[in-house]
């Protein structure tokens, strides 16, 4: 399980893809890589093993969020995107919470995953 100490936030690494048809996921820099442009929904999922008072969960393109919301008192939360993504584009995926202690992020895929689908 990864650690994530209290008032940090911290890139959550995802080691494995349980689909991936075109080759987009790049598990060596744990990101999304865009080969097809095109119209995306991107989904981040996170289990923490506590609930803290404040969640904040981000979706990064090319490093720079296009989604932060602050889910508030939750130890599991779920936020998507719509948007255009190019060739080249990369997607990567963080938390940051205040519980005051170390909360760990689950490891189970159906627990705490990322997902990019091209839907136009």
């Amino acid at each position: 399980a990864l650690s994530v100490a209290s008032g940090a936030t911290i890139a959550v690494p995802m080691t494995t893809a349980a689909l991936d048809t075109v080759g987009q996921w790049n598990t060596g820099a744990s990101r999304i890589d865009v080969l097809h442009p095109g119209v995306y929904e991107v989904v981040f999922r996170v289990s923490m093993s506590a609930v803290p008072t404040v969640l904040w969960m981000y979706i990064l393109r090319n490093g720079g969020s296009v989604l932060n919301p602050n889910l508030g008192q939750t130890a599991v939360g779920e936020i998507s995107w719509l948007g255009r993504l190019e060739r080249g584009d990369f997607l990567t995926f963080a938390v940051f919470h205040n519980f005051g202690s170390p909360l760990n992020v689950s490891g189970d895929p159906a627990l705490t995953l990322a997902m990019a689908s091209m839907v136009s």
